[in-house]
């Protein structure tokens, strides 16, 4: 859902992405990896070619899978 927030304010609200990020702080919509948004965070996915529907070539996957159950973000067990 944050997302999708941060591609229809880019392409619909004439916005920076610095006044994305102050809109998603103000709003306490928090990261997950960070304590607040910063501008170059929103430029990070705005440029993701996966949150477009675009195949990334000789991208390597790796590292922690995270859950959000609304209440906390926690580890994923690979099972």
């Amino acid at each position: 859902a944050v997302v999708k927030e941060i591609f229809e304010a880019f392409a619909t609200q004439s916005i920076s992405t610095y006044q994305i990020a102050k809109k998603l702080n103000q709003t306490g919509v928090k990261p997950t990896y960070n304590d607040t948004w910063l501008g170059s965070h929103i430029v990070t996915i705005l440029d993701n070619f996966a949150y477009i529907g675009l195949p990334a070539w000789n991208k390597q996957g790796g590292g922690e899978y995270l859950e959000d159950d609304g209440v906390e973000v926690k580890p994923v067990t690979m099972s």
